[in-house]
């Protein structure tokens, strides 16, 4: 396949499949992929991106600083979180047994002191009575990261936000942030919509789409960034540059390479990263067993595969005007992956 028919193929398939996507491939450090097809925009919200670019960062460098391991148990931090059994590294790679979701948002909006709170004080009261579910069982699972939030901040003393700014002082992610309060930080019109919300009644727009962390301001341990493809792309290089040995980002490459092998019996997840699930995966059926990466519920993705060293970031809004419509995340987007791998790597 040639680099012209992918462009041609995303083009085709776009239609009531999502507004518009920007890609982005390396391919051995070079860009090979630059396509912007359909409407698109300059901000989109990266929801479980957050995961990666924010907790999973944090807790690979505080790992490296000996404030915790990921074989610690959680209950040795957070005096509340009944299972003394779990580990941080079972958080990290969902395996705790935790539900997938809570709509933790419905009690948040009664609340009306919640907005004064920081956000262990608002989850706490919430999360010490989750129970397990199947303990020892890979579920993707919200539950876990904001756990994880709260351990954050248990262990630094410092707010979710305050933890942000400081380490993207080290990952330079100029135009990707939290929007506090749900307040954007840009026009609006810059951002990419996420859905036509029924409970908000409103369409949401340079506000979080993920309905608990609207509920906490807009700023949580699981989701809430908002950025660009041009910071997505510089935050796969900088792993990819740690991943092969670089010794001046913002953790060790021995540590990378932990958090991002297999970690779990069914081979789904590394300490927060996704692996490749078979014989569905989100980045397609060519990248490698040793690819790790990462998705967002609105139609966001990042996936770095060694052994063909491809890097393919994905930018869309899929959930606008409807949530439920999965034709991007169940056909669209494994496609991409696949026409890019055999333009480049076949």
């Amino acid at each position: 396949m040639l680099l012209t028919e992918v462009r041609e193929n995303i083009d085709k398939h776009l239609a009531g499949v999502t507004e518009g996507v920007k890609v982005r491939a390396y391919w051995r450090g070079d860009l090979k992929v630059n396509i912007d097809i359909g409407k698109t925009y300059q901000y989109y919200d990266l929801a479980s991106l957050t995961k990666i670019m924010f907790t999973v960062a944090w807790f690979m460098k505080e790992s490296e600083e000996s404030r915790f391991s990921v074989d610690d148990k959680v209950s040795g931090y957070l005096s509340w979180y009944p299972h003394t059994e779990v580990s941080f590294g079972q958080l990290l790679s969902h395996s705790a047994g935790h539900r997938a979701w809570t709509g933790f948002y419905e009690t948040l909006n009664r609340d009306m002191g919640a907005k004064s709170k920081s956000f262990s004080q608002n989850m706490m009261p919430l999360l010490r009575n989750e129970s397990l579910e199947a303990p020892g069982r890979s579920i993707y699972s919200d539950i876990d990261f904001l756990i994880l939030g709260c351990a954050m901040e248990e262990i630094s003393g410092k707010s979710l936000l305050t933890l942000w700014k400081e380490l993207n002082e080290e990952l330079n992610l100029k135009d990707t942030g939290f929007n506090p309060d749900n307040d954007p930080r840009f026009s609006r019109s810059a951002y990419a919509p996420t859905e036509k919300c029924q409970w908000r009644n409103k369409v949401i727009q340079g506000e979080v789409h993920d309905d608990n962390t609207w509920s906490l301001g807009g700023v949580s341990s699981h989701a809430g960034l908002f950025g660009t493809i041009e910071d997505l792309v510089s935050f796969g290089i900088l792993l990819r540059k740690i991943f092969w040995g670089d010794t001046s980002g913002f953790v060790r490459p021995e540590t990378l390479r932990r958090f991002t092998q297999n970690a779990t019996s069914s081979a789904d997840w590394g300490l927060g990263f996704m692996k490749p699930s078979r014989p569905k995966s989100s980045a397609g059926s060519k990248f490698s067993a040793e690819s790790f990466g990462h998705t967002g519920f609105t139609g966001t993705s990042i996936w770095y595969d060694p052994k063909a060293d491809l890097l393919v970031c994905i930018l869309s809004n899929r959930t606008y005007p409807d949530r439920n419509n999965f034709r991007f995340r169940d056909e669209l987007r494994p496609w991409i992956h696949d026409w890019i791998y055999e333009a480049l790597c076949s």
